[in-house]
């Protein structure tokens, strides 16, 4: 009976008011074609830094507290575009992994990468709304366009918090050039890509295609100028570590769900009303033969 009772209230989401670390974050990916290079592995497998990048964020969102908010943008040009506004982990979990894993290089409107400027938008963006979210900004660090105005962060002072994530194996790797249809064309030879951190003289390909890394020595001094932290992305474990920080977390109050609670008691009922009788067969003697 009891184990019945158990289980029958854990149909009713039974909770408990916790205080707890909650983050609120604005994550923007880098889409990018450069994003594109094959230097990841998962499961033995070769990963683009964009899908490694997607599939790390998915990842962490199991391990984000309720009451956390996360928001999603992209970055492209020199522009982000803000596909929403930070919203409720767990409530939204459904919505938030969908998101994620629909965000293709083939949403760039322009083919063009100013990293600089980017992230300057970015955090102008974020600065503008109201609970001023940290930001994390995932990219691997490949400008292709000439800035003449340096971008004027001062003017931010520091309002936002949060870190860059840099996207990219150290090995050279040639970009892959694909169509709209994400069909393998060949990949970006030297001559038709002009990288302002990585010139093609110094990608040391002697095959004529240009080759790409995670250009850590431009974001570490941009990270250096914003006040901002920067990690290289390696694993899946180092990005929650460098995530879940109390630099980033906010305690708050919130509803923790307890059905695990009622759950396990109930089968512990059902297994304590069962034990008994099998211990005593298991010690009955044997009267075969």
């Amino acid at each position: 009976m009891f184990a019945a009772i158990a289980t029958l209230v854990t149909f009713y989401d039974p909770t408990i008011e916790l205080e707890q670390n909650t983050y609120n974050y604005v994550v923007i990916f880098d889409i990018t074609q450069s994003m594109n290079t094959h230097d990841y592995k998962v499961d033995g497998m070769p990963s683009d830094r964009l899908s490694f990048a997607k599939k790390t964020l998915r990842n962490t969102l199991q391990d984000i507290p309720c009451g956390s908010q996360i928001g999603l943008g992209i970055f492209s040009n020199k522009e982000i575009l803000l596909l929403f506004n930070p919203i409720e982990v767990c409530k939204n979990f459904s919505i938030l992994d969908d998101v994620i894993a629909h965000i293709d290089w083939r949403m760039t409107w322009a083919a063009q990468s100013n990293i600089r400027r980017g992230l300057y938008n970015s955090l102008r963006t974020l600065s503008r709304l109201p609970e001023k979210p940290h930001i994390v900004f995932m990219t691997d660090g490949e400008s292709t366009v000439q800035d003449f105005r340096p971008a004027p962060f001062h003017r931010l002072s520091k309002k936002i918090k949060g870190m860059i994530i840099g996207v990219g194996g150290h090995i050279p790797t040639p970009i892959p050039k694909l169509d709209q249809e994400n069909t393998l064309m060949g990949y970006w030879k030297k001559e038709e890509i002009s990288i302002l951190h990585h010139t093609p003289d110094e990608s040391g390909s002697d095959t004529g295609y240009y080759l790409s890394t995670v250009d850590q020595t431009h974001l570490q001094n941009l990270a250096t100028l914003t006040g901002l932290h920067y990690y290289h992305l390696e694993t899946i474990e180092h990005f929650k570590q460098a995530l879940f920080v109390d630099e980033f977390a906010t305690k708050r109050r919130v509803n923790d769900d307890i059905r695990w609670v009622f759950g396990l008691l109930a089968m512990t009922l059902v297994l304590a009303t069962y034990l008994p009788n099998l211990l005593v067969r298991k010690n009955l003697p044997n009267n075969d033969g």
